[in-house]
């Protein structure tokens, strides 16, 4: 019996990771609008109720989607921070892995190149989710940058919210770009010059 429920867990997990694999495919051929649960369900081999008994909706599907990045990453920050060094050199560690990470994983950048599509903003519900997450990232890296003015580290006549939209902004341009004809598919490579660009223009001068 105790095998049997552990096996009914095992194969719901797998049926909703397959669920949301099935989900990024959809949602990024056909965008949000477009998709249907019917298409998702199908392309995970999964019944319609399969679906509804993960997901409330579409855009409970959307959601979750979109949330798995920050899952999938969240382990990331506190290594970087654990390895030591000065705080430009964590800064920068940080910055480049960020975006390694989504080189070598690639349904986390499908979801990133997912997310800057947009198509969140005309889910009222969604679009909340989403900003509060976003808002929440962009606090947390103006107060870091903040405290790294007040040590002396980071220069004091750039505003750190300013520092923090500069940080995320090459981040996602760059994950913007590398998806693009013409474009160098080595995001890693790139990464490690962005990083440079950005502690150049931030770091304290003497």
């Amino acid at each position: 019996m105790i095998r049997s429920v552990k096996r009914s867990k095992a194969d719901a997990e797998q049926t909703r990771e397959a669920l949301i694999k099935a989900a990024l495919k959809v949602f990024s051929t056909k965008g949000y609008t477009r998709a249907t649960l019917d298409e998702i369900a199908r392309a995970a081999k999964v019944t319609r109720g399969a679906v509804y008994h993960h997901f409330t909706d579409k855009a409970d599907i959307y959601r979750t989607l979109l949330l798995e990045s920050s899952r999938k990453s969240k382990d990331l920050i506190p290594a970087a921070i654990a390895e030591g060094g000065s705080f430009l050199q964590i800064i920068e560690r940080v910055f480049v892995r960020q975006l390694a990470q989504f080189e070598s994983d690639p349904e986390l950048r499908a979801q990133a190149l997912f997310a800057l599509r947009g198509d969140y903003l005309s889910i009222e519900s969604v679009r909340q989710d989403i900003e509060i997450r976003h808002s929440a990232t962009l606090a947390q890296l103006t107060k870091t940058f903040a405290e790294a003015q007040a040590g002396g580290v980071v220069r004091t006549d750039l505003a750190p919210r300013d520092i923090a939209r500069s940080f995320i902004a090459l981040q996602n341009g760059l994950v913007h770009l590398s998806s693009l004809p013409g474009q160098p598919n080595s995001i890693s490579e790139s990464a490690a010059a962005l990083a440079k660009v950005l502690l150049a223009g931030i770091q304290a001068r003497d």
